[in-house]
């Protein structure tokens, strides 16, 4: 029963210890040393005289309880033709308002690229840097912006700064996190932990299993140091043994 036990706790440590090399190496191919993760999902061309590119993000409904510090999502939009871009995030109500009249393309993901849908119109938006109501906002030609998709939607605009049609942006999706590399290596030193506990308690199950039992090894051990001790001094008188000579009626 014990060898039995000690091999099923021995092969279970030794899966344990599989399952966190796997976890530590997925971590750190996702993540690398710096904690950093950087997809790239595409491009976006604004049609003929659109002149802002919107789409809508949903956040995740329900509750994500994690911090920036675990997990920081965040969204690149890198210019394609020189000019400086702007990006930012509000709500959809105030980026209709701010729109109206506006012509702009509306894009959502579609397979490996995206789908646009124009908004004809007339009008020329008011400059995007002297609104108030952005949530977020950058610019230049590769800006970055943090994405909090916890319960919350938005609408996500990108245009060229000084408002002129047809921007043209590449965007990438990243994903940043400082405690991604920690756990990546607590985790390779646990499943070494756990390596090591699994081939010990293994090595002794099935050890265990070929021994006598301790008051048998001590019979044969006093049995064998007898039968040399006759061998080499000869019979004693306490080894020999004897018998009733034949016709002496005893």
């Amino acid at each position: 029963m014990r060898k039995t036990l000690l091999l099923v706790f021995g092969i279970l440590s030794a899966l344990l210890a599989v399952a966190a090399f796997i976890g530590s190496g997925v971590l750190l191919a996702l993540f690398g040393r710096d904690g950093s993760h950087v997809t790239e999902t595409g491009s976006v061309h604004a049609s003929q005289g659109a002149r802002v590119l919107v789409s809508e993000i949903t956040g995740v409904r329900g509750t994500l309880n994690f911090s920036q510090a675990t997990l920081r999502v965040t969204l690149g939009v890198q210019s394609l033709d020189g000019q400086p871009i702007f990006v930012g995030l509000a709500s959809s109500q105030d980026v209709a308002t701010w729109l109206a009249g506006v012509p702009y393309d509306r894009f959502e993901p579609s397979g490996s690229g995206y789908s646009q849908t124009s908004i004809p119109g007339a009008l020329a938006p008011p400059p995007p840097a002297e609104q108030a109501f952005w949530t977020v906002r950058a610019q230049g030609l590769d800006p970055t912006i943090a994405l909090d998709l916890r319960g919350r939607s938005y609408s996500l605009v990108v245009m060229r700064l000084d408002g002129s049609p047809q921007v043209a942006a590449r965007l990438t999706l990243g994903l940043n996190s400082t405690r991604a590399f920690p756990a990546a290596v607590t985790m390779l030193v646990a499943g070494l932990v756990l390596l090591l506990v699994g081939a010990l308690l293994t090595w002794r199950g099935l050890r265990g299993g070929g021994r006598q039992p301790r008051h048998a090894q001590g019979a044969s051990s006093a049995v064998g140091a007898r039968l040399a001790a006759v061998v080499a001094d000869g019979p004693t008188a306490h080894d020999v043994v004897t018998t009733p000579e034949a016709g002496s009626g005893r």
